[in-house]
Parts: structure tokens; C-alpha cells; sequence
């Protein structure tokens, strides 16, 4: 998968933080957005999606990304990998919409990140 790298300016990036954060996902997937809105389609399973799960879920509760969804859906996501991978990348980051949302608890190697709900 290509790779972009984008330099800006502190005040450049505290404007697309602030706008991220108004929609509740990360920069990249702001970004993402504004070049790409189709790709937000029914099949694609985005940051945005998760936390809008995570909602529902009562504090404290842990929880992978896949059990937040139906077998069905989960079964029908494209970009599974991707979201996983920066979802717990996210994870870390102070302030970040997953970071307001969910701790990171552990990964074991062939199984799903397993996450704590704040």
C-alpha cells in the first residue's frame, strides 16, 4: 500500500485537528474524507463507523473491534486490516478520538487487539 507523507504547519495541522475532532475521527480520516467521500461506502469499515459502535457500549466494558459488529457485517467490511492496525495505532495518541474512547489492552499474535472501553 502506497504511503504519503504531508508536511504542514503547527497552525495547518491544529486546523484539521479541530475539524477531526468535530466529526469525531482521526486526521488522516478527515483527510481521507475530503479527498475520497465515496469511500465511506456501506462496504467500507472506517475509524468513524467503530467509534459510532463503541457508543453503545457501557463503560468499562472490553471489547474487540469485530464484536462491536454482527457476524454479518463484519463478514461484508472491506478494509478490516487497515482500521485494526490504525485504530490501535490511534489508541495511543492523547486526544485522539480513539484515545477519548477506548485503552488498548493487549494483542496476542493471530488474534484481535483487545481494547478496554473508557
Amino acid at each position: 500500500m502506497p504511503v504519503i507523507s504531508l508536511r504542514l504547519s503547527q497552525e495547518q495541522y491544529a486546523q484539521l485537528q479541530k475539524k477531526a475532532n468535530q466529526k469525531n475521527i482521526p486526521v488522516y480520516a478527515f483527510i481521507m474524507d475530503k479527498l475520497f467521500p465515496s469511500s465511506a461506502s456501506s462496504g467500507q469499515l472506517t475509524i468513524e463507523r467503530v467509534i459510532k459502535k463503541l457508543d453503545s457500549v457501557q463503560s468499562g466494558t472490553e471489547f474487540t473491534i469485530e464484536s462491536l459488529f454482527t457476524p454479518e457485517e463484519w463478514k461484508n467490511f472491506s478494509g478490516k486490516e487497515t482500521v485494526g492496525r490504525i485504530f490501535r495505532q490511534q489508541s495511543k495518541i492523547a486526544d485522539s478520538c480513539v484515545e477519548q474512547n477506548a485503552v488498548f489492552i493487549e494483542k496476542i499474535s493471530g488474534k484481535p487487539a483487545l481494547y478496554r472501553k473508557k
